[in-house]
């Protein structure tokens, strides 16, 4: 799972890269930043940083995720508008 889940985002970025700096889309700056927060949200839980005993490296991951989906939402909203 954690192999497709990098090769999904490998492909979000380089196509949505290619967007970004080619035609200045701000979707895809959005989905870039989303890959982005993604990959520090599986840094944080492969790391297995814990705030607190309560609160373990996979809360904050999910904590940290949700506004990569924000992130995705918005890319994918103003892809969507446009059509």
């Amino acid at each position: 799972m954690i192999l497709d889940t990098g090769i999904a985002l490998a492909a979000v970025a380089a196509l949505h890269g290619w967007s970004a700096i080619r035609e200045r889309d701000r979707a895809s700056r959005r989905m870039l930043g989303a890959v982005g927060v993604s990959v520090l949200a599986a840094a944080v839980q492969a790391g297995g940083l814990a705030p607190h005993r309560h609160f373990n490296h996979n809360d904050l991951y999910h904590v940290i995720q949700i506004a990569a989906m924000i992130l995705f939402w918005a890319g994918v909203k103003r892809l969507r508008d446009r059509m």
